[in-house]
């Protein structure tokens, strides 16, 4: 049976990614830092039945965690007789700072540990089982507008944010170096803005530091001007499931593409 793997499950896109692929079927693989994750799970199993989904607590800025999430799905994969098919790096932090002076070190580290080492770590270490997946294993990284658009107050979350991207073009050059049949295509989504409970956080926190882009992110929001999780979520499982491994590898997607 396919299984899915995505990260940042508990809310927002990796919550909304989640119910969309149960709807066609998949088996999940949820990981999220809080319990928020087990409500995702729990929300799936009372609407949809026969999915297996698994749910893994774990914080993806701990080393440790990190190993031990790829040897629990390493578990599922042999003990259960899945087949993985996709990892959807959704997991993203960084706190809005009010200036450079604000910009705090740990923060910085913390945010690349999350957005940029673990996606890096868990495609590694699940290579080996997302290589000989017929049809084409799917990874998809899940970027932000900001990477290339410098905003006061959002160096942590965009600095990590633009490594992400040098870490799919990484993914692409090496895996294409290396030359192995049935290796994984690996694509970004830059998923704009999107009406998520981090979002309004972000903003909030903005706010707080006087920083001008959050009225323009409320005013976004108050206007209807932003993607549900929902839209997401099935733009995310379409790209997955219906798109060819040849079309997918190496794009940049948009929710309306």
């Amino acid at each position: 049976m396919a299984l899915a793997v995505i990260t940042g499950a508990g809310s927002g896109i990796g919550a909304a990614t989640a119910h969309a692929l149960a709807a066609r079927g998949h088996s999940l693989a949820l990981v999220g830092r809080s319990g928020a994750v087990e409500d995702t799970r729990d929300a799936i199993a009372r609407e949809t039945a026969g999915v297996q989904v698994y749910c893994h607590q774990v914080d993806l800025a701990v080393p440790t965690d990190r190993a031990a999430l790829v040897r629990a799905i390493q578990r599922i994969i042999r003990d259960d007789g899945h087949q993985l098919t996709g990892v959807v790096h959704a997991a993203g932090v960084g706190t809005p700072a009010a200036n450079l002076a604000s910009l705090v070190t740990g923060d910085l580290e913390h945010a690349m540990a999350v957005n940029l080492t673990a996606p890096l770590e868990i495609t590694r270490d699940l290579l080996p089982a997302l290589t000989g997946c017929p049809g084409g294993a799917r990874v998809l990284l899940i970027g932000a507008g900001i990477d290339e658009r410098p905003q006061p107050g959002t160096g942590s979350y965009g600095i990590s944010k633009m490594a992400l991207k040098r870490l799919g073009h990484q993914l692409r050059t090496d895996l294409a170096h290396e030359g192995h049949e049935h290796d994984p295509a690996v694509g970004l989504f830059q998923p704009g803005v999107v009406d998520t409970p981090g979002l309004r956080a972000h903003i909030a926190a903005a706010r707080d530091c006087a920083l001008p882009h959050a009225d323009y992110l409320a005013e976004r929001l108050a206007q209807g001007q932003a993607y549900t999780p929902a839209t997401v979520g099935e733009a995310i499982t379409s790209l997955l499931l219906d798109t060819a491994a040849a079309a997918f590898e190496g794009q940049e997607w948009r929710p309306h593409d």
